[in-house]
């Protein structure tokens, strides 16, 4: 019997490339938890857009207030303790839109129209 050297270290590299294809599939398979999203913000300082708001001081007072003290309320309810003020004008933003004639409303009767239907 003879044996070849040369064919068993070529099995040998074969057997390292296994080795390898294995082990990247476990890290594949094995991704990184996300984070809670108690911990993450909904979005990035990437994914905003800036635009002004006009309201009166007392309104300003009254939303900084709600956020103060009734917002950051229910966020500790439920294990939040980083809210981000975009977050919560974008949270705004999105009720307005959702309720576009209560707004409606909320400015008419401001200027003193009536809108008793």
């Amino acid at each position: 019997m003879s044996f070849d050297l040369g064919d068993a270290a070529d099995d040998a590299d074969d057997d390292e490339e296994e080795v390898e294809e294995e082990s990247t599939e476990k890290t594949a398979d094995q991704e990184e938890p996300a984070d809670p999203p108690e911990k993450t913000p909904a979005f990035g300082f990437e994914n905003q857009w800036q635009r002004q708001l006009y309201p009166r001081p007392e309104s300003w007072e009254r939303l900084e207030d709600a956020m103060t003290l009734d917002m950051e309320r229910v966020f500790r309810e439920h294990g939040v303790r980083n809210m981000s003020k975009r977050e919560i004008h974008d949270a705004l933003v999105r009720f307005s839109a959702a309720h576009a004639e209560e707004v409606a409303r909320l400015a008419l009767e401001e200027r003193g129209v009536d809108i008793e239907e």
